[in-house]
């Protein structure tokens, strides 16, 4: 009798494990977030399925989208900065049970006009976006053993007037400045001594008013 209990006891074991680990793989579609601030504390936004091939014993899940960037296009915008800092987060399908993945494969990109801009991802799936503006089509992919989604979200890049603050201005063309000296009797003004050097105007760094293309002569006031 005794050994039949232990036996029982070992099986009832054996099917809690077999459970659990059921438990484990038996999960749906997982849900995606980008979180994309300067701090990386801000409020998540949902990203969009878009092509999903998922199996579980609560179903199975196929959506096929063809065009990813006509359909990404189409979400709510999320406005961020260049070389902003985002971060993706996943969170399992509240209307399943068990953990949503063992060991995922991760990948992000950007998309615009047909061509593809590979994002790299840390090991906390954080990473940055580029420098060039533009509107753009994220596309995130989520491989889990023989299970793969795709979640797609409207990006634009721009700088915000704040950044733009105390920038100059991108001239195309300038004339050559006078500096002329007003006065009651004279409306038309004197024109004050001047001379002329070469200096860099837009794109400058240290050093390089001479190896900037774009320059322009500028006004040295005389005495």
């Amino acid at each position: 009798m005794k050994k039949l209990v232990l036996r029982i006891s070992a099986l009832l074991m054996i099917l809690i494990l077999i459970g659990c680990i059921a438990e484990d793989y038996d999960v749906g579609v997982p849900r995606a977030y980008l979180l994309a601030d300067d701090s990386l504390r801000g409020e998540p936004m949902q990203l969009t399925e878009a092509n999903i091939s998922w199996s579980s014993s609560s179903g199975e899940v196929t959506e096929t989208i063809n065009d990813i960037e006509e359909v990404g296009l189409s979400q709510e915008a999320t406005i961020v900065s260049p070389n902003q800092p985002a971060s993706l987060d996943f969170k399992e399908n509240e209307e399943n049970g068990g953990d949503i993945w063992t060991d995922p494969t991760i990948t992000a990109a950007l998309w615009k006009d047909g061509e593809e801009t590979e994002l790299e991802l840390n090991d906390s799936r954080e990473f940055h976006f580029p420098q060039t503006e533009g509107n753009y089509v994220l596309a995130v992919e989520f491989i889990d053993r023989d299970n793969e989604a795709q979640y797609i979200g409207n990006i634009v890049i721009e700088e915000t007037p704040e950044q733009n603050a105390g920038q100059l201005p991108n001239y195309a063309d300038m004339a050559m400045p006078i500096i002329t000296k007003m006065s009651s009797a004279d409306s038309n003004g004197v024109v004050f001594d001047h001379n002329y050097t070469q200096v860099c105007w837009n794109n400058c760094y240290a050093n390089s008013s001479m190896d900037v293309a774009e320059t322009i002569d500028c006004t040295i006031v005389g005495g």
